[in-house]
């Protein structure tokens, strides 16, 4: 609006004003002298009793109407309106009594009203009593949300002095005791100033002392003094009762305040019961650009065990109703908030935002976050802090982005509002990829229903080939759909549920899906989930082990969502796990809350045998119950009971008896085998459980170990104190084995002792089986650290002990302190340190003997001489140096060259490891090695880099007679001059080897066969994926075998390897009981498999023998006697000959070479020895593994004779016929013919050559005895001498084979004692050796004076002399000189 003053008449103004001015003082004084008037009238009638009992009704009434509140007074009195008396007040909620007031005075005056402001000059009550609290309710449909927190008043309000002398709370309001308290103080609120002063003290039982002085208003430092002491620990107080909160006993609670604008301070200290503790600090000046210093903290207590630390730092600076901390610093435990919080208008209409940073959210959440997280946060409420509106709340991390938005009605309990969520390439995925999801929620009552929708898809990364995920395929997606309904019931009350209409999770691979549908409530929920697998293959790599088959799952939730009940059904059908195929259902029923009671119980079938399994659980506040397990698998059964109690407290008692391990090992992927059995028990005491473990097992094979028997004895007592004692017996592995190992362990859990030894020790086939091993150690497990004290044994006659205790650390990594390892006559020192990003190694090796190489191959080779050098490497985050110098000087006794001394010496940058070798050749050129290897450092650790650049080569002499005696293999030799050259480059991927060998006057012989390549040359060529052999050998003589091959690592080979050989003429065996020539093909196959399985060599070929001698031994043994054997441990304990057998068929391998072989002898095999003189031809197939072939053909005789019982048979037929099989053993009919005068004697052996039948017949057909009289002296049995009687009676025995000991003249030799006995045509002779190495006999012919004495004394193994003196007198001495081959 604008004034003109330019055309206002201020004179005329002015005398309008005056009268109007005159009017109004005569208006206001007859309003005056009314008014008067009327208050003496008031007065006088306010003092009559009818009308103040009428008029307090009214006022009364007024004021509880509608909230069920009735007042009633009776006796009133008083100087209305200035002091109202009343002599009982009661107040009732409805029909219930809430309060009664006795002489309640009440003065005021009521002038204090023109001036804007209600001024009670006194409240008095003699007694109050309070029978109940209100009950509160209200009408549903009428929002009656609280106002502002400090409500604005339209006038002033004064109580000068209130006064409740008694004031009684009845039983039943706070706890069982009636409860007596005082109060008085006095009170002010005008405007923007309040001021309150106010003591209230407990009368008897548990103290209680409240008092409150405060003093707040605009432009002024508040002024606060509260005091709160309330309860003690053996009283619980007033609050505690009142609320009906235990953890709230005893409370302790001081607040103040001082100082002014410019300088104020605030104090808060307070013990909240079993809350825990707060502090609050504030100081600094108050008011528009002041920054009041705020530190907060809150300790959790008993109550609140769960509940982390709470603290608050801050700058809180204050301006025109904004109140903003710009560097807060909120913590609740581990996890922090750093930045910004503003408040804005708290007291009517406030505003908050956070913008900031928070860490260590993992802690708080359980899951790894991202870091840094960034919050923000815009919100807004309404005066009374019900409703909330979050306008934004945002959190965003490195691969991380949520945004959400709302409404809170803390007023109406419901919420609303939607979040979107993004999560792309972090470890919360655990299988990467990208994650997005919307929640969309349309109205959430905190009582329970919900209505809204949810809809998330997750894209899996791919594999490293490319490939989406076998199990969820490209893109998984979750969508759910709810509905919140609400139905009203009698009185006022209703239900709320949730409706799933829909709740899904669909995979694209299309592996297994998951739905949900049903009803959830407080009161009757009805939720049934089902999950379909058709194909768990799929779920392999996921479980770690092999799966397959179908499986499906239906679950549902009834009952309230206070104790639900579970029903499970699970189903495989025709499942496979770990190779065990599993049929059958497991079920799951019983109650989840408040206190689990579930029974558990699976049937059907495992590897195809029955198996079940029970179980109850139970679970309360106070324990943990599993009872009445019952479990039995296949070969093995357990049962008993199990209960935890409070304080880790167990009382269990377990069996478990194994009649076979075998599923179990299935199960586990580990081939297992064992019986026995095992018993746990556990009592819990006062102290703690005493728990005890006893197990004993048998024929036990863990994958390539097999232990004899095993037994365990351990005992756990309440103090945490362990003794324990494992026994172990006939222990084999490989080719180690060892009789006896017992393991000691003693002490605490958190620091127990472990003491060993084990005897009987033979690391390999052929050792000295008295090794043994002891040793002594400590373990620190809360340190997580351990000492290796003693150390000492024996191992293949190699002594080795510790020279000091070893320290070991395994809390951050691995560290191994103070080594020095005696081996014989040398030693291992150094030190090892392993921790995240660092790696630190100092080992040295001084005169450490190379007959450790028996130790470790097993293999006898008799090398002696030393090992020396040293090995240092260091490596920090991605940089590391090292070096390495190792020299071997062997030394093989008897060699006739001597070996290699080989050096090799290397340095490593942390980028690139620089290698040479050099072995020395004396004679001839060195053998000489280098390489350059990518080594690099990868978090403190070296590795390989397997895409960059290498190179290497190795040239020189190697003379195989001065390296052969180095190889552990024995029945071998070979010799030469090998030329050597051989590089590398290229990486690791894709590595390009090229060069080859070459040898033109080399050796080769094998000392079982009698087999000789010499001169034998060699010439290798080879790349990265293959190369070539060629080959061409003498026997010694003109024999040769030459050949050449082809070795083909690529995937498109055939035949990785792939091998001709030609033999002319090769004498391919030449021992002294079989020579054998022969020609022909010789192929060897290694057929590359499928997709690259492993496949047997197949040696074939087409040989033709040329010429074959085979000699039979002339001395047999005579005698031999059939011993039963039982096989002992080192210690003389009896081995389990079934656990031996199934060891050793466990030990059977895939065959590793298949025979193919056609052997072909037409004519001049020859078979010799023991009077047999034979031609034979025949055929034979060789099929099936090297180390078990099948033969099958057959051999005809072409012509030989055999002599037997001093004659000469003709043999006029015979075959040998193999038929294959396992065991070689060959089917027999041969026939022998003897003819003198007309008399005709024939010997058939036929049947199989493990069991042959001697047949003996004649024409004309005449007796065995007859037959065998006639042949040997050509007369009947009537003619004969009693020496030939005996001797034809030692051939009858040995040809009915009844004589297994040397028939009957072995019977008399042994009678005799003496070592020789023999009858023949030219006599007899008996002796026997007097001494090692002395035979002295005596022989006597058939004529008179042929007798003489023989002595023959061995000088040597090759050198012995021959001497005899005859009846005749004539002496005879020789010297003889003998070898074998």
């Amino acid at each position: 609006m604008q004034w003109a003053d330019d055309r206002m008449d201020w004179p005329r103004m002015r005398g309008r004003g005056l009268k109007a001015a005159r009017v109004a003082a005569v208006a206001v004084g007859a309003g005056l002298s009314v008014a008067v008037g009327l208050v003496v009238l008031l007065l006088f009638v306010f003092q009559v009793t009818p009308v103040r009992v009428a008029l307090a009704d009214r006022v009364l009434g007024s004021l509880a109407e509608g909230d069920g509140i009735t007042v009633t007074f009776d006796g009133y009195g008083g100087l209305w309106p200035v002091r109202l008396t009343a002599e009982r007040v009661v107040v009732r909620d409805g029909g219930a009594l809430l309060a009664e007031i006795e002489d309640l005075s009440l003065g005021w005056r009521p002038l204090a009203l023109l001036s804007g402001e209600v001024h009670a000059t006194e409240i008095v009550a003699a007694r109050t009593i309070i029978h109940a609290l209100p009950f509160g309710e209200s009408d549903e449909d009428e929002d009656t949300r609280p106002g502002p927190l400090v409500p604005s008043l339209p006038v002033a309000v004064r109580v000068d002095e209130l006064r409740l002398s008694e004031v009684m709370l009845a039983s039943g309001v706070a706890g069982t005791e009636t409860v007596v308290l005082t109060a008085q103080g006095r009170a002010g609120l005008a405007g923007r100033r309040a001021d309150l002063s106010l003591s209230v003290t407990r009368t008897g039982g548990a103290p209680f002392n409240l008092s409150v002085a405060a003093s707040l208003g605009e432009a002024v430092a508040p002024q606060i003094d509260i005091s709160l002491r309330d309860g003690t620990v053996e009283q619980p107080g007033l609050v505690a009762a009142l609320t009906g909160d235990p953890s709230l006993g005893t409370l302790d609670v001081t607040a103040s305040s001082s100082g002014d604008l410019s300088d104020w301070t605030f104090d808060l200290a307070g013990q909240i019961g079993a809350y825990g503790d707060v502090t609050a600090i504030a100081q600094g000046p108050l008011g528009d650009n002041g920054r009041l210093a705020t530190k907060l903290r809150f300790l959790p207590g008993a109550a609140l065990a769960d509940v982390k630390q709470v603290s608050l730092d801050g700058d809180l600076a204050s301006e025109g109703g904004v109140h903003a901390m710009q560097d807060a610093r909120l913590s609740y435990g581990e996890t922090s908030y750093t930045g910004a919080v503003t408040l804005t208008d708290p007291l009517s209409a406030p505003k908050l935002r956070l913008s900031g940073q928070l860490a260590m959210l993992d802690a708080l959440v359980g899951e790894q976050l991202p870091e840094p997280l960034t919050v923000d946060l815009d919100a807004t409420s309404d005066a009374g802090l019900t409703r909330i509106e979050v306008t934004r709340l945002t959190l965003s991390a490195p691969g991380l982005m949520a945004d959400m938005s709302g409404d809170i009605d803390l007023f109406a309990d419901m919420a609303s509002g939607q979040a979107d969520v993004e999560i792309s390439g972090t470890d919360l995925l655990p299988l990467g990829g990208d994650l997005t999801a919307r929640v969309d929620v349309q109205r959430l009552d905190f009582a329970g229903a919900l209505t809204g929708r949810l809809d998330a898809r997750y894209a899996p990364a791919l594999g490293p080939d490319g490939e989406p995920n076998a199990v969820l395929g490209e893109v998984v997606t979750l969508a759910g759909r709810f509905t919140g309904t609400a139905s009203g019931g009698d009185g006022g009350t209703g239900s709320v549920e949730t409706i799933v209409e829909s709740l899904s999770l669909t995979p694209a691979s299309g592996a297994f899906d998951i739905a949900a549908t049903g009803r959830v409530s407080a009161d009757a929920s009805d939720l049934a989930l089902t999950a379909d697998a058709d194909d768990l293959s799929v779920f392999s790599s996921l479980a770690g082990t092999p799966l397959g088959g179908r499986a499906k799952a239906e679950v549902t939730l009834t009952g309230a969502l206070s104790a639900p009940q579970l029903a499970a059904a699970v189903d495989l059908d025709t499942a496979r796990v770990a190779g065990v195929d599993l049929q059958g259902r497991l079920n799951a029923d019983g109650r989840l809350t408040p206190a689990v009671d579930l029974t558990l119980a699976f049937n059907g079938r495992a590897a195809g045998e029955t198996a079940r399994a029970s179980a109850r659980v139970m679970q309360d506040q106070r324990e943990t119950r599993l009872a009445e397990i019952e479990a039995s698998l296949p070969g093995l059964v357990a049962s008993g009971d199990v209960v935890l109690g409070p304080s880790g407290a167990v009382d269990a008692d377990l069996g478990v008896d194994v009649a076979s391990l075998d599923a179990v090992g299935r199960i586990a992927g580990v081939p297992l085998k064992g019986q026995g059995n095992l018993a746990i028990k556990s009592v819990s005491e006062e102290t703690g459980s005493q728990m005890t473990a006893k197990g004993a097992f048998k024929r036990i094979k863990i994958a390539d170990l097999w232990i004899g028997g095993a037994r365990l004895d351990a005992t756990l007592a309440p103090e945490e104190t362990l003794d324990a004692t494992v026994n172990l017996r006939s222990l084999a592995v490989g080719g180690a084995e060892a009789d006896r190992v017992r393991i000691g362990i003693n002490g605490t859990v958190q620091r127990p002792s472990v003491a060993f030894e084990a005897s009987g020790v033979q690391p390999f086939d052929g050792a000295s089986e008295n090794g043994r091993l002891s040793g002594r150690g400590d373990i620190d497990v809360d340190g997580a650290k351990a000492s290796l004290t003693e150390l000492e044994g024996r191992l293949a006659d190699v002594p080795f002990s510790v020279a000091q205790p070893v320290r070991l650390s395994y809390a951050t990594g691995v560290s191994v302190e103070d080594l020095s390892l005696r081996l014989a006559s040398g030693r291992v020192e150094g030190r090892l340190e392993q921790k995240p990003g660092r790696l630190d190694m100092d080992v040295s090796l001084a005169a450490l003997p190379l007959s450790l190489v028996s130790v470790l191959t097993g293999a006898e080779t008799g090398i002696g001489g030393t090992l020396e050098g040293t090995v240092k490497v260091s490596a920090s985050g991605v940089h590391g140096e090292g070096t390495f110098n190792l020299t071997a000087a062997p030394v093989v006794p008897g060699a006739q060259v001597t070996p290699p001394r080989v050096a090799m010496e290397g340095t490593w940058d942390g980028a690139e490891l620089v290698a040479e070798l050099t072995a020395e050749m004396p004679g001839t050129r060195d053998l000489m090695g280098s390489a350059r290897l990518p080594v690099g450092v990868r978090n403190g650790v070296p590795f390989l880099k397997e895409r960059a650049a290498l190179t290497a080569s190795l040239s020189g002499v190697v003379d195989l007679g001065a390296v052969w005696p180095l190889v552990p293999v024995d029945g071998h030799r070979m010799a030469g001059l090998m030329d050597v050259d051989v590089s590398a480059s290229g990486t690791l991927v894709d590595l390009d080897v090229a060069g080859g060998a070459t040898m033109s006057d080399g050796l080769y012989e094998n000392y079982d066969t009698g087999l000789l390549l010499s001169p034998l040359k060699v010439k290798l060529d080879g790349t990265g994926t293959g190369g070539t052999l060629e080959e061409d050998a003498r026997d010694g003589a003109e024999g040769r075998l030459a050949g050449e091959g082809v070795l083909d690592l690529t995937d498109q080979s055939d035949n990785r390897l792939d091998v001709s050989m030609q033999m002319t003429r090769f004498r391919a065996a030449r021992r002294d009981e079989v020579n054998a020539v022969a020609s022909g093909t010789v192929t060897v196959l290694w057929p590359r498999g499928v997709d690259g399985a492993a496949t047997p060599v197949t040696i074939g070929g087409d040989i033709q023998v040329d010429q074959l001698d085979a000699r039979i031994p002339d001395k047999l043994a005579s005698d031999v006697t059939v011993i039963d054997v039982t096989k002992v441990t080192g210690d003389g304990v009896p081995v389990d000959p079934e656990a031996e057998k199934s060891s050793e068929e466990e030990a059977d391998d895939p065959p590793g070479i298949v025979l193919d072989v056609a052997i072909n002898a037409p004519r001049r095999a020859f078979v010799r020895g023991r009077g047999l003189e034979s031609e034979w031809s025949g055929a034979l197939k060789v099929t099936g593994p090297a180390d078990q072939p099948a033969l099958v053909g057959k051999f005809e005789v072409l012509r030989g004779t055999f002599d037997f019982l001093g004659r000469s048979f003709n043999l006029s037929g015979g075959t040998v016929e193999f038929t294959g099989g396992q065991d070689v053993d060959p089917y027999l009919n041969v026939k022998a013919v003897y003819e003198e005068d007309g008399f005709q004697a024939t010997v058939s052996v036929t049947g199989l050559a493990s069991d042959p039948q001697i047949g003996l017949s004649s024409i004309p057909a005449l007796p065995r005895d007859e037959i065998l009289s006639r042949v040997l002296f050509g007369t009947g049995t009537g003619q004969l001498t009693a020496l030939q009687a005996v001797q034809l009676a030692d051939a009858a025995a040995n040809l009915a084979g009844a004589s297994s000991g040397g028939g009957v003249l072995d019977a008399m030799r042994r009678a005799r004692g003496v070592d020789v006995l023999s009858f023949g045509d030219d006599g007899v002779e008996v002796g026997s050796y007097v001494r090692d190495g002395v035979y002295v006999g005596v022989a006597q012919g058939l004529d008179a004076g042929s007798g003489e004495v023989n002595v023959e004394v061995e000088l040597t193994d090759d050198i012995s002399l021959d001497g005899g003196v005859g009846t005749t007198g004539d002496t005879k001495v020789g010297v003889t000189w003998e070898r074998d081959y």
